[in-house]
Order: structure tokens, then sequence, then C-alpha cells
């Protein structure tokens, strides 16, 4: 599996071993081996479509978050500036694996899931959230603003959203 990566955050976690850790944990839970995986983080097609890598025919985005706050981030906006859409609407992965390595732990989703439990609760996060801007860096030092909203790992493992399972 290529290490090099065209996606900078994908690039950073990987360095930091955590996409790798995240990807042998799918590999086990699925029962399936290392050689299955087709990583297509570094393939520009692939990058567009919100896809990090692909298992028996399944296609995955990745997702490390660093923090311990109790919450996944659902970018809606990619680029403030620009207005692009962010992950949870582009994404043609059918899986997201939405990963907190220093906690040891990682929660996976049904995309459309997601986005359709989003979508039916969309009220709630306009009048309870006033969203939320995250600064990135595209990897050449070049930040821009995503938006999104919280929403809590407990809300989405109660009511079947996300599964948790630990990362090996």
């Amino acid at each position: 599996m290529s290490q090099k990566s065209y996606n900078p955050d994908i690039q950073k976690v990987v360095e930091q071993g955590s996409l790798q850790r995240v990807i042998n944990t799918v590999v086990q839970q699925v029962g399936a081996s290392l050689d299955e995986v087709e990583d297509v983080s570094g393939n520009p097609e692939y990058f567009k479509k919100d896809i990090d890598f692909i298992l028996q025919g399944a296609t995955y985005e990745v997702k490390i978050d660093t923090y311990d706050t109790g919450h996944c981030f659902l970018e809606t906006i990619s680029n403030a500036r620009t207005g692009a859409l962010g992950w949870l609407f582009v994404s043609q992965a059918k899986w997201l694996i939405y990963a907190f390595p220093k906690q040891d732990v990682a929660y996976a989703a049904d995309m459309r899931t997601l986005r359709n439990w989003f979508l039916d609760n969309i009220y709630w996060f306009i009048v309870n959230q006033k969203g939320k801007k995250v600064k990135t860096d595209n990897g050449e030092g070049y930040k821009y603003e995503s938006f999104g909203f919280v929403a809590s790992l407990e809300t989405l493992t109660d009511q079947g959203i996300f599964k948790k399972f630990d990362l090996i």
C-alpha cells in the first residue's frame, strides 16, 4: 500500500501512523487482509470524491480527530470563502471512519445514513448551534475556514448512526 498522499491532512496522519491504525482496524473488522486495501488517497480523482481507501469493493473516507471533546465535526462547508460543500455532502464514500487515535477509538457510519440523519435534524442544529468555523491548512501554509456543526458521539451511537470500535 502506497504511503504517498495527495491529501495533506491524510499525509500528516499517515506520517503519524494514525491512518494505518484505522486501516488495520477496518481490515480486521471486516475479516480481510491488508493486501486487499487499495489506498486511493493519493489519486486526485478519488480526492475529489472524498474517498481515502477501497477494501473489498467498499469505499471509505477517514477523518482523524486529535481532540477529545465527545463530539465529531460534521463539515457542511469545506471552504467558507468559496462556499464549496463539505465532506458530509460531497463524499461519495460508502463508509465514514471517524477516528480518535489518542483515545484508541474510532466510529464507523454508513455515509448516506449519517447524511440523512443530519438533514432530518438540521432544524435542531440551526436552532441550537451557531455552527463552528475551523481553520484548515492545505499543507502549503494556506489556511482556509471550513464550517460545520458538532454532533455528540453519544447521540450518534445511541441512535445507531455510529458504531464504536477500538483501534488496534
